[in-house]
């Protein structure tokens, strides 16, 4: 648990850094930006389901959207 604090609070100061960075050459994020990234993020992992299914990887995508999911306001039940 601890663990997964510390790498949230990682990633978070990563994304921090970077939009401070960014908007600080001139750069324009658009309103939203974080879900839409969200949004994006559903794209690639989706991209990951098409593995074969005997390979562990399905499982762990398939979690880590319904999480995702959960995050954007949204529910999934069942198999994706």
């Amino acid at each position: 648990m601890a663990g997964q604090k510390r790498q949230r609070a990682h990633h978070s100061s990563l994304i921090d850094a970077f939009v401070s960075g960014f908007a600080g050459s001139g750069g324009d994020l658009p309103p939203g930006r974080r879900r839409i990234s969200a949004a994006l993020d559903l794209f690639a992992l989706a991209d990951l389901l098409t593995r074969p299914p005997d390979q562990p990887i399905p499982a762990q995508v398939a979690r880590l959207i319904r999480k995702r999911l959960t995050i954007m306001g949204s529910t999934v039940d069942g198999p994706l």
